[in-house]
């Protein structure tokens, strides 16, 4: 990941929905349905915060029967690992 993409992650990372979205993420994959429970916020407002999250690289969506899964970009993951360390 270079310094451009790491400056676009942590853009990302300054709302809270989607700082708690990566949280999440963190554990394990999920589905919008999920990430809208856990979360208590709404559908849409959950969905503009993955779509933000997806342009700045930092989560992948995959497809499994009808329903698509987030989780978090490998990269992403090694990179907030050193943070705070």
């Amino acid at each position: 990941m270079d310094k451009d993409e790491s400056i676009r992650l942590f853009k990302a990372l300054g709302d809270t929905t989607r700082f708690s979205i990566i949280e999440i993420l963190l554990k394990g994959p999920h589905t919008v349905g999920d990430l809208v429970a856990r979360l208590n916020r709404s559908q849409p407002a959950v969905s503009i915060a993955l779509a933000k999250l997806s342009q700045a690289n930092s989560v992948v969506k995959s497809r499994q029967g009808t329903t698509i899964v987030y989780s978090i970009a490998e990269q992403v993951r090694h990179l907030l690992r050193g943070v705070g360390k």
